[in-house]
């Protein structure tokens, strides 16, 4: 498995998937060996996370630099050095290893996971020097960066992803739209099969957190919190909408401050955001909230009547991985979102809450009132068990165990 995401990472998120297919390969008998860089390449890091690599994993670290922080001068750099990313100098030592690896193991897969494109580029020179199936990994769509500085990056993404798909003997992707969009992109070269394993959740994570229980009514006089846990942007997933509609509806009276308590945490560029709160009013009801680990954040999303989500059309092929985790947290989802994504319809499909248009505000506040009532009169359902587990990362590193049977049968 080639990742560059992986403990001592402090992008967790990004290694949550890898983490997860790596332990349950692990627990069906397959000898997993991930291979990612060493320490030095990550911008941050926590140590605390070397804890999740499960102990059947062998890990083997090789010398990779990032080219804006070692070579860089004052966050200048040569931009060739950095194709298609700046992890670029990890292909040599992780493919000089990576073969040491196929001598001594003879895998039967090979696997690489995007968004950091060098991962493709290692496995595929580890397939064509070896001949072992390749199993390429689509987190995300590859997204080419905008300006006129970035066209270099953007033509190397643009080559490094068609080649992909074309030597690649599977492609793996976490949403129907994703896998739709790159069977048009490519409909005129020959490529393996394109299958889709959705992001999941991992169980483990959830050992200290009960199943939902049947909803129960809201007491009168209690406020209805609601929570977000995660980054949102200025772009994609940008709040201030919502912030207009909850600053509406208070102004109108159709709310008062009293009945709704909204938490976003760890959102990231919170002086943006706060501004935001402080120009509508919002500082009663709206709290930025500090990161904190995963397993509070976990029970945080347990113990609120309300989950949100915010997903716009920049986003319509892709599933935030955390919609996962709240439908195990099992709380009723409003999803402010582009109606024509996968996350729409994802909500929509599950009956997992409401959604709304992430840019109209008006259509948000109408949402947010039935939301809020739906929750007070307990009317919103978790999703059944059975449901919730077929998005397990368990249930998805079966699905990748069946894709290498059909790739490299035993």
């Amino acid at each position: 498995m080639i990742a560059y995401h992986f403990p001592p990472s402090a992008e967790v998120s990004g290694a949550l998937r890898t983490l997860g297919m790596a332990r349950y390969l692990g627990e069906s008998g397959q000898q997993v060996v991930v291979l990612t860089p060493r320490a030095l390449a990550y911008p941050r890091r926590d140590p605390s996370t070397l804890g999740m690599v499960p102990s059947s994993c062998e890990v083997v670290r090789t010398f990779a630099l990032d080219i804006r922080r070692h070579i860089g001068i004052r966050g200048r750099y040569p931009l060739w050095l950095a194709q298609p990313d700046r992890w670029s100098s990890w292909w040599v030592s992780a493919v000089r290893c990576g073969m040491r690896i196929v001598a001594r193991d003879k895998p039967r897969v090979i696997w690489s996971t995007y968004p950091i494109a060098t991962s493709h580029l290692i496995a595929a020179s580890l397939h064509k020097r070896s001949g072992i199936p390749w199993i390429a990994d689509f987190r995300d769509p590859v997204a080419a960066p905008v300006g006129q500085e970035k066209r270099l990056t953007a033509k190397t993404l643009a080559w490094v992803e068609r080649e992909t798909v074309r030597q690649a003997s599977a492609c793996v992707f976490v949403t129907q739209g994703a896998r739709a969009l790159y069977e048009a992109r490519y409909a005129d070269i020959e490529h393996g099969p394109f299958v889709v394993i959705p992001n999941g959740f991992d169980e483990e994570a959830f050992s200290g957190l009960a199943w939902a229980r049947e909803p129960v009514p809201k007491a009168i006089g209690e406020p209805v919190v609601l929570v977000h846990s995660g980054v949102l942007y200025p772009r994609g997933r940008n709040p201030e909408a919502f912030f207009r509609a909850i600053s509406s509806l208070l102004s109108d009276g159709r709310l008062v401050p009293a009945a709704l308590r909204v938490i976003l945490r760890a959102s990231g560029s919170e002086p943006m955001f706060a501004k935001m709160v402080a120009r509508y009013g919002l500082g009663d009801v709206v709290e930025l909230a500090p990161g904190t680990d995963r397993g509070s954040a976990l029970a945080e999303q347990s113990a609120a009547d309300g989950l949100l989500l915010f997903q716009g059309s920049e986003f319509n092929a892709q599933v935030p991985a955390k919609i996962y985790e709240y439908f195990r947290v099992g709380n009723p989802v409003l999803g402010l979102v582009d109606e024509a994504g996968d996350t729409a319809a994802l909500i929509r499909r599950e009956g997992a809450g409401l959604t709304a248009n992430i840019l109209d505000s008006e259509a948000i506040a109408n949402r947010l009132l039935e939301f809020v009532d739906g929750i007070r009169q307990a009317s919103f359902k978790p999703i059944s068990r059975d449901a919730v587990m077929h998005y397990s990362r368990r249930a998805g590193a079966a699905q990748l165990h069946e894709l290498m049977d059909r790739l490299a049968p035993v």
